[in-house]
């Protein structure tokens, strides 16, 4: 429990600076908009270029955390398909990034994880591993 709320600190906070990060260079294109406004315009346009580029590279490497207990049912190709299950676009109505993937629980035949979202919540989701009778992934809570 103390490790889900110290996850959600940690998006919060990460929300909390993708919040701050336009801010900046508005103000700063405003300071300069009195001197030069090529000049501001070109950094104005080059920041948010550059924030977008930063949001879809972790849309598509989201962070990944999994207790030290649940290591030996997690190999690095399962790793990459638990990731590969939580990143992108997820739904079609919202544009939603994952910045967190958390495995809750993990056993021989499947994996039980929480995917935090850039401003939209969280889900949970059930993953099969590739040797038991079932691989699909279920959807335990949808995002909420």
């Amino acid at each position: 429990m103390i490790e889900r709320f110290l996850t959600s600190c940690f998006v919060y906070l990460w929300q909390l600076l993708c919040l701050v990060l336009p801010a900046v260079p508005i103000a700063l294109s405003v300071l300069a908009l009195t001197k030069k406004k090529k000049a501001a315009a070109a950094v104005l346009a080059l920041c948010l270029f550059l924030e977008l580029g930063a949001a879809a590279w972790i849309a598509r490497h989201p962070f990944f955390r999994c207790p030290e207990e649940y290591r030996p049912y997690i190999s690095p190709e399962e790793e990459a398909r638990i990731i590969g299950y939580n990143s992108g676009l997820w739904s079609a109505r919202i544009p939603v990034v994952p910045v967190c993937v958390s495995v809750l629980h993990a056993n021989e035949e499947r994996v039980h994880v929480w995917t935090q979202y850039l401003f939209f919540g969280s889900t949970e989701m059930e993953i099969g591993l590739p040797g038991s009778a079932d691989p699909i992934p279920g959807l335990i809570r949808a995002l909420s």
